[in-house]
């Protein structure tokens, strides 16, 4: 073997490797469906190298759609990757229209009009025109530093893919034939091209992708894993960043802590995945009233805590009834277990009040509620924050 073969044949080993990679990254994290396309494209072109590779065991007919049909997979669905991580959707139809016109220009140029050079010139033509039509309508969708870096990564591959085919073909085209193609300047320089490209992209992919999952990653470490809503931590430092904000703007907002009643019984009685429904149900119902301005969590148990910009306590006590009612109307019926009422303490922040402080208050109203009944709604009065009780006092039932 020389070595240009043996170069010729790293090519393909090249693209399968970044396509495990790419499978992997799906694998670890479902949400990341571009990464499967990317996958799928590098494979496609671990195919199509190692088959023009292998050329000379095929006729010239199967040779030429053999590895022709994978290379123009391979930017369409690199396209189709770009474009569903942008967009969240791929156009199909468009990528597989642009593949069948060049592949019927490729018939006619082996079946009417027989000419390798025409040939040639047709699919790279063609597979530059694929992706720079591909990814063209996303350059206003993007977002971001590295979605600009793998815009502007998929245009080169594009201008390459052209300007690369017509220069070789302005110096080679009267020596290129179907049997000199395998060590043709043409085919080695499209080896060579396709061996930077796929590094350049997949270097940014990657950090594309690395950054999803460490976003995915950081998600989860906030959240609560059975609702969706944010954690304890989470909430913690939302209601830290809602009380800096209140100091240097004024900006109202109100600390609202909610309990499900006999939260214990519904477990001993219907069981913990009853429990876990009513869990979920009370979430769901938390999330409609408090819409997306506002940051609600689940403490642990059945204890949850909401923060929102309101202007006064007036206004938290209102929001506080309609949870309530909500529950008590919704809840059971959703979960299957009735009745599930909830218990609610309200605390609205007044000046200099600190986020501990706001939180002994708003526990101290919950097991007011608590202790005067349930399935009630207690706001503080004003100032209270003075005479709050250590937190903790709250006792669950």
């Amino acid at each position: 073997m020389t070595g240009a073969s043996y170069f010729q044949l790293l090519t393909p080993l090249i693209f399968l490797a970044f396509a495990t990679g790419y499978m992997l990254v799906w694998r670890q994290d479902r949400t990341i469906r571009s990464a499967r396309l990317a996958a799928l494209s590098y494979g496609s072109g671990a195919f199509a190298f190692l088959a023009d590779y292998v050329r000379e065991i095929f006729s010239v007919t199967a040779a030429i759609y053999v590895t022709n049909i994978p290379y123009l997979l391979v930017v369409a669905l690199l396209a189709a990757a770009l474009q569903l991580h942008m967009t969240g959707r791929v156009h199909t139809g468009k990528l597989a229209g642009a593949m069948a016109v060049v592949l019927a220009a490729i018939s006619w140029f082996r079946f009417v009009d027989d000419s390798i050079v025409v040939r040639t010139l047709i699919i790279n033509m063609g597979a530059s025109a694929i992706i720079l039509g591909g990814v063209m309508p996303l350059r206003s969708r993007l977002r971001g530093r590295v979605q600009h870096w793998a815009f502007w990564v998929a245009v080169a591959i594009g201008l390459v893919l052209a300007t690369r085919v017509a220069v070789v073909l302005w110096f080679t085209a009267g020596t290129l034939t179907d049997a000199t193609y395998v060590n043709s300047v043409a085919s080695l320089t499209l080896h060579f091209v396709a061996a930077l490209c796929s590094l350049a992209m997949a270097m940014v992919l990657f950090t594309m992708y690395g950054n999803e999952i460490i976003a995915t990653l950081s998600r989860r470490a906030d959240a609560d894993e059975l609702t969706g809503l944010a954690n304890r931590r989470a909430f913690n430092a939302a209601l830290e960043h809602h009380v800096c904000a209140a100091e240097q703007r004024g900006t109202e907002f109100c600390l609202i802590l909610v309990d499900i009643d006999r939260f214990k019984l519904v477990n001993d009685t219907h069981g913990h995945v009853a429990g876990d429904r009513v869990l979920v149900a009370v979430a769901e119902i938390l999330r409609e009233c408090v819409g997306e301005d506002g940051v609600i969590a689940r403490l642990g148990g059945e204890e949850f805590a909401l923060v929102k910009r309101l202007p006064d306590e007036r206004i938290a006590q209102l929001l506080a009834e309609n949870i309530r009612t909500s529950v008590a109307a919704a809840a059971g019926r959703r979960a299957g277990v009735t009745p599930v009422t909830v218990s609610l303490g309200v605390c609205q922040w007044s000046a200099g009040m600190q986020a501990m402080v706001m939180t002994e208050v708003a526990d101290e109203s919950l097991y007011e509620a608590k202790r005067t009944g349930r399935d009630r709604v207690v706001v503080a009065p004003s100032g209270r924050a003075a005479s709050a009780v250590p937190a903790g006092r709250l006792e669950r039932a």
